[in-house]
């Protein structure tokens, strides 16, 4: 993980906490919140380009 990663999940993180109007004690559970958040984010982000670059998926040959 990255600094640059980790400012953003600390970030995120701190976001989910004020959404809950900053109640205390899920530190954990929102950083992991976060975590979950921002792979998910960059993994649709990765399926995206490789999408974009190949076009629709096709079906593999001999099936419908």
């Amino acid at each position: 993980m990255t600094l640059c990663h980790g400012n953003r999940i600390r970030q995120r993180a701190h976001e989910i906490y004020l959404s809950r109007d900053g109640a205390a004690g899920c530190a954990e559970v929102d950083w992991l919140q976060a975590e979950m958040e921002l792979r998910a984010s960059k993994t649709k982000a990765r399926f995206k380009t490789v999408m974009d670059s190949k076009g629709a998926c096709q079906p593999p040959r001999g099936r419908r």
